[in-house]
């Protein structure tokens, strides 16, 4: 028996008056749809989030220093904190920049990133973690693996010619093993005649406990602009403990070393 056509069959090309329904489906404007389902319920740390971008004059600086302030990443939803990824700009009245921070945020706080701050005497370049205190603060400076990075220009930094530098891991940032460039001029050491510091630990030795070292030494390298060379244990930048210093004309001295002279008893 034959098939009668209706207008109800919507796969007979014979039928004049066809019931279309609902379009197929564009899958790319589908695909965007769901993109923008996900970000409206995207979470970070257990907070929702949402991306957007904001300019804010007239604020005040962690540092103390008045400026403007924007952004342009995630925060937590409804408010302006960063929260997730992000850029966030300071700058000072002049129009010039402060600072700039980028990476990860936690409840407006840079965690993990990059930090460069434009200081009067360099540019200085933080790249590592930012840890927090039991007390719910955040850590100052950056723990774990991480670098400090000083430049004269920006110039410098795009070319990553740093004129001094501490790369390494760090405690809030106290470098615990690593390599400590340029000391004196990056303000680490006031001594001017220290080239480079090699880290290679720090511990508590009570046996030369006193009241500038409060036992805490390192063990490692240095190397003195002279040609100097100095390889046992030290506090900051000076022999301090066991080691053995090589002069530039290749002749040693080993022993005890007491805050840069060797001891009176040697032992």
């Amino acid at each position: 028996m034959k098939k009668l056509l209706t207008i109800y069959d919507t796969q007979n090309p014979d039928v004049v008056f066809q019931r279309k329904g609902y379009p197929p489906l564009d899958p790319a404007k589908q695909t965007a749809t769901n993109i923008k389902r996900t970000a409206a319920k995207k979470k970070f740390k257990g907070e929702n989030i949402e991306k957007t971008n904001f300019k804010n004059n007239n604020v005040i600086s962690k540092d103390d220093v008045p400026g403007n302030e924007e952004y342009k990443g995630y925060v937590k939803t409804g408010t302006e904190y960063p929260h997730g990824e992000g850029t966030y700009i300071f700058r000072n009245k002049d129009k010039s920049i402060y600072s700039i921070e980028k990476g990860i945020f936690k409840n407006g706080l840079l965690i993990n990133g990059t930090e460069i701050e434009y200081l009067g005497w360099c540019i200085h370049k933080t790249i590592g973690k930012w840890k927090w205190h039991s007390n719910g603060n955040r850590h100052e400076r950056i723990s774990g693996k991480g670098e400090e990075l000083y430049y004269k220009s920006e110039s410098d930094m795009k070319k990553n010619k740093p004129f001094g530098y501490l790369i390494g891991t760090f405690d809030d940032g106290m470098i615990l093993k690593g390599e400590v460039f340029k000391p004196f001029q990056i303000n680490y050491t006031s001594s001017d005649f220290v080239k480079k510091i090699l880290i290679k630990k720090i511990y508590k030795n009570t046996d030369y406990l006193t009241e500038y070292t409060n036992g805490n030494l390192e063990n490692g390298e240095i190397f003195f602009e002279n040609g100097d060379h100095y390889k046992g244990e030290f506090s900051g930048d000076m022999p301090h403990g066991m080691g053995t210093m090589t002069y530039k004309d290749d002749s040693k001295v080993k022993g005890r070393w007491h805050h840069g002279n060797i001891a009176e008893d040697n032992q």
